[in-house]
């Protein structure tokens, strides 16, 4: 590396990493500023200034980037920073303040705030605190306060050729090539997928997969013009699949009009971009064949669809690698677009050690835009990609992923997470979280299920998390919302020991039945799509309470249950009529458009949709209370309004229907015997059905102690549809 320039100020001159490091091993705060342990720089703003003018480049730096960033608080809680005028920066901001001295230490961008110094992997930021260090236990301080403001980042980077390493830390963010599509970054895709086929113990090696059904030959790269779909007929060979966004019609699919031109040639310069871009990378990681599902499954065969669409999970599970197009609204987007400039005030070189002549440095910095994160990336709404429901399955199911964002290129494999960046772990890193669902997909094997050495329970906490998030995630076609998920369903189903109802397990209903509304409602989807007790009759977000209920005489039980599918082979896709008989413990409920008081309250009810009559069809709480009467005891659920004690039921306020509380179980507190927690269904008779038939409308929750009044409830077997 280049020397460091001789003019600098004796307090640059001192400043070193591995000084920085030292005091970080004294006293580290994640992402703040040491209350002690920080680097002293300057005495004042105007000494900074006075520095700059006299040419040392690191005061430059500091007093540039101070005169480009913004003061508002917490602004660097989230590492941007666009360029502001001078009049509005933080160093106009403290200028004239009585303290300005200024005080530096070392920290890591992708740790939580909580996280120690035995965390960090990377560090990579230096902060920049201005006047006093707020001491951690003090009250929040008003921003008119000379330290209101949060240190400002500068960020180091270094080649990823030339990593540095200081006691187990490493020094700075790989370098970035902006260009997607350059040699650079597809090296670095090559090496992920070598190092993780050739040293990954617990990563699957899929020997012998067959290829899917059809796939294109992408042809070598000496060879471009080879580009055609293909029917394997049981060959083996490695395959690259794509998870895309279609983001509307696709011009160019394969039908059965275009099936034998296809199959002669593919015109490439017609395919959307993110084809095109596709088969360049496939071409790149030197692997021949392609899976993209509107190239690879005939668009106008309904047949073709129902038979494909049933192979899809085994498609994605055996592929070499998935490509991830995340931020791609579209299928005409392209995958390796250009990356978005980086603005940087200037930069500066910081020496690794100042005890010796080693010439080590790294480049500091002041980016001066929001960092990107794989964490919101890869959330239900943080990327178009995720933010669909057909690509969970794909992500899951999937091996390795090559994943593909606006400024990077990120790998993911059972193994972990890689970015071109060097992030591997940390608040800016996906936790997936689900081990046992990641033991079933990733690294079963027959030995698993003979020793029934799996974790059922932890398979099924795993599915019903995986259910929340895929809950709202978008659907084109509103009928697609079980077959969307059916291939994840189906290697879930090799080792669970009941079968699958919509959505649900026969041997662990209980739990199944107990989702509620994740927002303001969770509309049943019209017409039908799913019976009314199974989340997929919603698009909207659900959340599901897993905890264990207790087996006892109070536990709802499954009777039997009639199923009728859109495609009689296939009891994973559309469900054309469902229904379940339950027996359980009931009590009559009614409900009321009344604005009830806070008094009396024993539960509440979340209900899916808005009622009628229900307070304008705002969003409310509505309060459970049980009513005893001499003709009878029942519940009533009505508006709570909290700020109001005294109130009287009117009757008047009864809306009309027949409705009824249904108890799914009874929940154990950690308080013991003394406090429980009932859960069950609020349920509606439908009145045009021949026969007694309910609907579920929404979910209930008791909080009181010693439940055994329950007993005096009526014991009814109920038909659900």
């Amino acid at each position: 590396m280049a020397s460091m320039p001789r003019l600098r100020c004796q307090y640059c001159e001192g400043l070193s990493l591995s000084r920085l490091i030292a005091l970080a091993k004294q006293e580290y705060g994640s992402g703040v500023m040491p209350e002690q342990a920080f680097y002293q720089h300057h005495a004042s703003l105007n000494d900074l200034e006075n520095s700059a003018t006299n040419g040392c480049d690191l005061c430059c730096l500091v007093l540039e980037s101070l005169k480009c960033t913004g003061c508002e608080p917490g602004y660097d809680k989230v590492w941007s920073a666009p360029v502001c005028q001078l009049e509005e920066s933080r160093f106009t901001r403290m200028k004239d303040l009585a303290t300005t001295d200024i005080k530096l230490c070392i920290t890591s961008s992708c740790l939580y705030g909580s996280d120690s110094l035995d965390s960090v992997r990377v560090l990579d930021s230096i902060l920049v605190h201005i006047g006093p260090v707020p001491l951690r236990d003090a009250s929040p301080k008003s921003f008119d306060d000379e330290w209101a403001l949060d240190p400002m980042a500068l960020t180091m980077t270094v080649p990823r050729d030339e990593k540095i390493m200081f006691d187990n830390y490493q020094i700075g963010r790989f370098r970035l090539d902006p260009d997607l599509g350059s040699q650079f970054n597809f090296n670095l895709a090559r090496s992920w997928l070598r190092t993780c086929m050739n040293h990954h113990s617990g990563c699957p090696h899929i020997e012998n997969a067959g290829l899917p059904a059809r796939v294109i030959d992408v042809g070598p790269n000496e060879q471009p013009h080879i580009l055609r779909v293909i029917d394997p007929k049981g060959m083996s060979s490695p395959y690259v699949a794509l998870s895309h966004c279609w983001g509307g019609p696709i011009s160019q699919c394969l039908t059965t009009k275009t099936m034998h031109a296809y199959r002669e040639q593919i015109p490439f310069q017609h395919l959307p971009a993110n084809f095109r871009d596709a088969i360049y990378i496939t071409r790149q990681l030197g692997i021949r064949y392609l899976w993209i599902d509107s190239l690879c499954i005939l668009q106008d065969s309904k047949r073709d669809w129902e038979l494909e669409s049933r192979k899809m999970g085994s498609y994605y599970r055996d592929s070499t690698v998935t490509i991830l197009a995340l931020t791609s609204k579209s299928s005409s987007q392209g995958i390796l677009k250009p990356s978005l400039s980086l603005s940087k005030c200037m930069s500066a070189k910081l020496r690794v050690y100042t005890e010796t002549a080693e010439d080590t440095s790294v480049l500091l910095e002041r980016i001066t835009r929001e960092d990107e994160d794989l964490s919101i990336l890869g959330s239900g709404s943080g990327a178009p990609l995720t933010s669909r429901a057909w690509t969970l399955q794909e992500y899951w199911l999937s091996p390795r992923h090559l994943c593909y964002s606006d400024r990077q290129i990120y790998w993911r494999c059972p193994s972990g997470f890689d970015s071109g960046e060097g992030f591997t772990h940390g608040r800016r890193i996906p936790d997936d979280g689900l081990s046992s669902l990641t033991h079933l997909i990733y690294e079963l094997t027959t030995i698993d299920i003979l020793n029934n050495s799996l974790n059922i329970n932890g398979i099924l906490h795993d599915y019903y998390k995986l259910i929340c998030d895929y809950s709202e995630r978008l659907l084109t076609e509103d009928s697609d919302k079980l077959p969307a998920i059916s291939g994840l369903v189906q290697l879930i189903q090799r080792v669970l020991p009941g079968k699958y109802l919509a959505g649900l397990w026969d041997f662990d209903f209980h739990r199944g039945l107990n989702w509620y509304k994740g927002k303001r409602t969770c509309m049943h989807v019209r017409p039908y799509r799913a019976p009314s007790w199974s989340w997929a009759v919603t698009n909207d977000c659900i959340i599901y309470n897993t905890e264990e209920f207790r087996s006892d005489i109070f536990r709802l039980q499954l009777v039997h249950y009639d199923f009728k599918y859109k495609d009689n082979d296939n009891c994973y896709g559309e469900v054309e009529t469902a229904s379940i008989l339950l027996t359980g413990f009931t009590r009559r409920l009614i409900l009321s458009s009344q604005v009830s008081g806070s008094i009396g309250s024993i539960g509440s009810v979340n209900f899916d949709e808005f009622e009628v009559g229900f307070i304008d069809g705002r969003l409310h709480s509505y309060g459970l209370y049980h009513i005893i009467t001499e003709d009878e005891c029942c519940f009533l659920s009505a508006c709570e309004n909290f700020g109001e004690e005294d109130w009287n039921i009117d009757t008047d306020a009864y809306l009309p229907g027949d409705y009824v509380a249904m108890l799914i179980g009874i929940i154990d507190s950690d308080q013991g015997d003394h406090f429980q927690s009932a859960q069950g269904l609020v349920l509606r008779k439908v009145e045009e059905s021949h026969e007694d038939q309910y609907e579920r409308i929404g979910q209930w929750t008791l909080m009181t102690p010693k439940l055994t009044w329950i007993e005096s409830w009526e014991r009814q077997t109920l038909k659900l549809i």
